[in-house]
């Protein structure tokens, strides 16, 4: 478009050519930027959303992980399972996955 101008100021309006020789080179221009920007534009997007769903996922897992770490023991007011005297007392503690349905987990 630059150029349409320029040679429409050195020359006049009175030669189309000139200036349509310029506008084309800018629509040319202008569309090998969006041949290249749309396709670059939606891979983008489609690596931030999986980007976005594994940070999700990460979350989930660390969140599970958490609550496992911090599930309260099972049993007593003390927290253990209650033995017959003279057994030593052994903090068993509840296996959370079976509760929360995770598989693999033991």
């Amino acid at each position: 478009m630059i150029s349409a101008f320029r040679n429409a100021a050195q020359h006049g309006l009175g030669r189309g050519e000139l200036l349509a020789t310029g506008i084309y080179v800018a629509l040319v221009t202008t569309a090998a930027g969006l041949t290249v920007a749309i396709p670059t534009l939606l891979i983008y997007y489609f690596f931030v959303g999986r980007i976005e769903s594994m940070a999700d996922e990460i979350e989930h897992i660390s969140n599970e992980f958490l609550d496992q770490c911090y599930e309260e023991p099972v049993g007593g007011t003390d927290g253990y399972h209650h033995r017959p005297t003279g057994e030593e007392k052994t903090g068993e503690w509840i296996n959370p996955a079976s509760d929360a349905g995770v598989q693999g987990v033991t």
